[in-house]
């Protein structure tokens, strides 16, 4: 089976850190297929799950990779006038160490 994506806008080509993320899921893609839970046709993964099996290829291409509730990532949430950093806030799971590109 061959992981399916797009970007958008469609004018603009993958970028290398999004490419690590598609080949993430790429080299990974047999391990969601084994996950049905009882009682559903189709595997079902919770994001904690997906983000395990994909976690080692993450770290690899250079991403900081949450493994536990107590080892949140912080990063700053732009919203509102300006889009300055308002909180920190641990909602983005798999960040770029050296920056997102």
């Amino acid at each position: 089976m061959e992981t399916n994506w797009q970007i958008f806008p469609r004018s603009q080509s993958i970028t290398p850190s999004l490419r690590a993320i598609v080949d993430a899921f790429g080299a990974n893609e047999s391990g969601f297929v084994t996950n049905s839970k009882p009682g559903k046709s189709k595997p079902n993964f919770e994001s904690n799950e997906v983000l395990k099996v994909i976690a080692g290829d993450l770290e690899k291409a250079g991403f900081k990779v949450e493994t536990s509730k107590r080892d949140k990532i912080k990063r700053p949430v732009l919203y509102g006038k300006g889009v300055f950093p308002k909180r920190p806030s641990t909602w983005m799971p798999a960040t770029k160490a050296k920056g997102l590109s």
